[in-house]
């Protein structure tokens, strides 16, 4: 005997509330951050006007609530759009669901709100969590951290800054020609200001196995905020100052020399005692070239004046963390943060401040940046079982 179809209540175009039947189903396949998701969305044939198509779970009536499924969905969905609005686009094209931005953005602060405060509540349980997966002793551990400034949506002009970061090995694999993959690694965000911070970046390097490490390094691009992070909670790692950031305000400093011979030249020399870790020599050519300049300042070339004192003072404030970065190098050390850098753009910039016009308020912006970071790390089943428990 035939099996009889289910029968449910749904909106549709045609009624308020016409009968469908239940007709199968239909797969569909959808790339994330987290993976291939092989779903299945079933089919339905309404009975009163003979419309057929996807079974969603959207259009169930006013009392009926987004399922578990569904929201992990849009949980997994919403970093890859630019936008809440392009995800319900996304939503309706590929699975004909109808939710509003509106109702996407309170999923993800909700959601995030509670991932946070889970995260929150790792640090105190470190030892259980230890004992249950015990980290293994890494030969060398790296650690980076990094700022981004987002728009506010409290006024025009507005930012404020949120912080990531990234504990890994050496351990890569090499993608492409001159390009590698980290394999061991862990990712976090936070913009709740600097104690929350530290709390993640402490849990991720204990479970990546920090207490257990032949050698710890500490990158960074010259901010105190992060050497104080440093000082106070990986006071064994070796502080080392970001070789590209170095780099960069070299050039820009130098700007301030018009015969582009000289400057290069001026670059080279300086670039040499840096590298070497001679922070004295460096500022002794520094203080020599500033008074050399004075003497023939020009309104015109007031600011670029300013530009070549900040970097002896950017000098001066971060000697301790310049290293011998040829040594470094030789000894097959990683010496600059261009892992961080890339780190923050690949989990903030795309979906936090691509569009200038984009504006967050702080609590949304914390959202989803724990909700990438846990996507990247593939810990979202991890959180998402924790939250539907309680």
């Amino acid at each position: 005997m035939k099996p009889k179809l289910k029968t449910v209540f749904l909106k549709c175009d045609c009624s308020k509330e016409a009968r469908h039947q239940c007709n199968g189903s239909k797969q569909r396949n959808l790339i994330t951050l987290d993976g291939r998701l092989n779903l299945k969305w079933p089919k339905a044939l309404c009975r009163t006007c003979g419309h057929a198509g996807l079974l969603s779970e959207t259009n169930l009536i006013p009392e009926a609530q987004i399922s578990a499924p569904l929201e992990k969905l849009i949980l997994e969905l919403a970093p890859l759009a630019v936008s809440y609005e392009a995800e319900s686009q996304i939503l309706w094209k590929t699975r004909s669901i109808s939710i509003s931005a509106k109702e996407i953005e309170r999923i993800v602060l909700r959601r995030g709100l509670q991932i946070g405060r889970l995260q929150s509540q790792e640090l105190e349980q470190m030892d259980k969590i230890l004992v249950q997966h015990p980290p293994q002793a890494p030969k060398c551990l790296y650690l980076g951290a990094d700022g981004m400034y987002v728009q506010s949506a409290e006024g025009k002009g507005k930012r404020f800054e949120g912080k990531f970061g990234i504990v890994f090995t050496d351990e890569r694999a090499e993608v492409s020609k001159n390009r590698f993959e980290l394999l061991n690694k862990r990712c976090v965000a936070s913009f709740r200001g600097k104690e929350d911070f530290s709390e993640l970046l402490q849990v991720a390097a204990y479970r990546m196995g920090v207490d257990q490490a032949k050698e710890v390094f500490f990158f960074a691009d010259g901010e105190r905020c992060l050497w104080d992070i440093k000082k106070e909670y990986f006071p064994q790692a070796i502080g080392i100052l970001d070789w590209n950031h170095i780099s960069r305000n070299l050039s820009k400093a130098l700007r301030i020399i018009a015969d582009r011979k000289q400057r290069d030249e001026i670059r080279q020399k300086l670039s040499e005692f840096l590298w070497r870790g001679d922070s004295q020599q460096t500022l002794a050519e520094l203080s020599k070239l500033i008074v050399k300049e004075q003497k023939s300042l020009s309104p015109e070339r007031e600011q670029k004046l300013k530009e070549l004192k900040d970097f002896k003072t950017y000098i001066q404030n971060n000697q301790e963390w310049i290293v011998d970065y040829e040594s470094y190098q030789q000894r097959g050390y990683y010496i600059g943060s261009s892992i961080v850098e890339s780190t923050v753009n690949h989990l903030g910039a795309f979906r936090l401040k691509k569009k200038r016009a984009r504006q967050w308020i702080r609590q949304g912006a914390d959202s989803m940046a724990r909700l990438i970071t846990v996507i990247k790390n593939r810990e979202l089943d991890h959180y998402w079982k924790q939250i539907c428990l309680n």
